[in-house]
């Protein structure tokens, strides 16, 4: 690394000679110069190139007509992922340089670097929190190449996961209300994305459902705000029982079911505006039937959740319990649990239409929350 990042530099020696010199380097100048030079020599990583900025920096700070102080900044930076700063840098030294050799060169290198800062940005702007279709928050970390996609509680469905008994002790299945942690690794190729991904270990009453991980797949679609990952999972049976005499509740067994091909998409990432309010049956619901149970998921049916008297929620008119049919006229039975949340969040100040239903009554009002800043 060392070799070739020096070569860079050997432009600085002959430019310190060149007629585009305007005049010789002030002697403290020039001693930045080649102490820059001794610390990319030296170079074994980031932190050594940093320096070796610092130093030709300095070289400017002292005399901005020093072209090859410029140049030679602008190579590091380049190096450091710096691209903005760079293309300043390069376009500094041009100025001082217009005749030099390799104005076409360096003219051509600020076209690129003007591209890979467009493709920096746009990674950059997807960080944040996004949303899948199930209503799971995920944080979007971007360090250049690599994405690192967490979901810390994630809500395990009866489609992922079986929580059951014994029928002679209870009947039908039970909801996993444990959460685990679902993550992905990514590498991003332009839109293109691959990496693994991991959920972690949870225990289901007295049962351990395992770790599991694997490859995965996707792809941004910026156009529509989204991304799309498919990766396979192990569906799991949890089968437990409780003792009849002493009360206490014992696994019997882990059964793995088969596997799931999952598709999921997220919408991303999430503005800072939210109308922040308490809601039921989002990600919870009961079963209708003789049997009917509590199920993990969206049921169709959303409520409010504690609306406080002296709370803007309820002097904008929303009460406790109302039912929420429509999200500025987009009828909630008819959306995912992603698309609900999705369409609370905007930009701060905007509003939110929601028709709800009083407790009590069977007339539907029109209720216009206002966004307020949460991050």
């Amino acid at each position: 690394m060392r070799t070739k990042i020096s070569r860079l530099f050997f432009l600085m020696l002959l430019l310190a000679a060149s007629p585009v010199m305007a005049a010789a380097p002030s002697p403290e100048a020039r001693r930045h110069m080649v102490r820059g030079i001794a610390a990319v020599e030296m170079a074994k990583g980031d932190a050594d190139l940093a320096l070796a900025a610092d130093e030709f920096r300095s070289a400017t700070n002292l005399d901005s007509t020093l072209a090859a102080a410029w140049y030679n900044l602008g190579a590091v930076q380049v190096k450091l992922g710096q691209f903005d700063a760079a293309i300043q840098s390069y376009k500094s030294y041009l100025k001082l340089a217009p005749n030099a050799q390799d104005t076409q060169k360096i003219e051509d290198e600020i076209i690129k670097l003007e591209f890979r800062q467009e493709q920096v940005t746009k990674s950059k702007a997807r960080e944040g929190f996004w949303i899948a279709s199930d209503g799971t928050y995920y944080l979007l970390k971007d360090a250049g190449k690599r994405i690192t996609l967490v979901a810390n509680e994630h809500r395990i469905s009866d489609n992922e996961a079986i929580s059951t008994t014994n029928p002679s002790t209870y009947v039908g299945d039970h909801a996993i209300f444990e959460k685990e942690q679902l993550s992905f690794n990514l590498d991003a190729t332009s839109s293109k994305l691959a990496g693994t991904w991991t959920h972690t270990a949870i225990t289901v009453q007295t049962c351990s459902l395992p770790e599991e991980s694997g490859d995965v797949t996707g792809e941004f679609r910026d156009a529509e705000g989204a991304m799309v990952l498919r990766y396979v999972r192990t569906k799991f049976r949890a089968l437990w029982n409780i003792n009849l005499f002493t009360s206490e509740r014992y696994c019997v067994n882990v059964t793995p079911l088969k596997k799931l091909e999952v598709e999921t998409t997220l919408r991303g990432p999430v503005p800072n505006g939210n109308i922040s309010i308490p809601t039921k049956g989002l990600h919870l619901y009961v079963e209708k039937g003789l049997f009917g149970g509590y199920k993990i998921g969206w049921g169709g049916d959303l409520k409010a959740g504690e609306i406080p008297q002296n709370s803007a929620h309820y002097a904008a008119g929303l009460r406790t319990d109302d039912a929420i049919l429509a999200i500025d006229g987009n009828e909630v039975k008819k959306l995912s649990a992603g698309d609900i949340e999705w369409r609370l969040w905007g930009k701060v100040g905007t509003e939110v239409e929601l028709t709800v239903v009083h407790k009590g009554s069977s007339d539907p009002v029109s209720v216009r929350l206002k966004r307020i800043q949460i991050f």
